[in-house]
């Protein structure tokens, strides 16, 4: 049978710089990404614009919303405007993680440690503040857009969806950054 291959070479220790640029990194990303996903962003106004101009653009979203949370049990939106918030988040979320994988496949394809860094920010910036919006609404009820218009059911599952990247993704920028396979699978 052979002997068993040697074991992986220890894990070299993150140095400060990379710590620091990771916490700054993310903290950028949680405070551009949540002003970004509030009712006054561009991005937000230019979406919720279109779907005033399409006939019964915002009632067919909130009877897709509500159809939609009650087929996987939770409570749907009571209302049309907190059904067009969500609605108009997930755009912002689709705009943001596009970003941040367009760095990591652009790290893997150059091997790029810090373009690497850069996109997983995106996803390590968004756990922070989804996780700090979260904690708001549930100290301060009744906290800030979109979370606030969430059921409370599913602030749970986007805290398990943010634990991969929170963990995963600070291990990988820390110890991992220069890896390609590790970059691939991120990207």
């Amino acid at each position: 049978f052979g002997k068993p291959p040697p074991p992986p070479p220890p894990l070299p220790p993150p140095d400060e710089g990379d710590i620091t640029t990771l916490i700054g990194a993310a903290l950028l990303q949680a405070v551009v990404w949540f002003f970004l996903s509030q009712s006054f962003s561009p991005i937000v106004v230019g979406i919720n614009a279109y779907i005033k101009r399409v006939p019964n653009g915002q009632k067919n979203i909130y009877l897709n919303v509500k159809r939609q949370y009650e087929e996987a049990g939770f409570v749907a939106p009571d209302t049309v405007a907190k059904a067009v918030t969500g609605y108009c988040f997930n755009y912002v979320a689709l705009i943001h993680h596009s970003i941040g994988t367009l760095c990591l496949v652009a790290s893997y394809i150059k091997v790029d440690s810090s373009l690497f860094r850069v996109g997983l920010s995106f996803e390590i910036g968004e756990g922070v503040q989804h996780c700090l919006q979260i904690a708001h609404a549930y100290l301060s009820p009744p906290g800030t857009k979109p979370i606030c218009d969430m059921a409370k059911p599913i602030w749970s599952l986007i805290i398990c969806h943010h634990s991969l990247g929170l963990l995963a993704g600070s291990v990988a920028h820390l110890y991992l950054a220069s890896n390609p396979d590790v970059q691939l699978l991120c990207a």
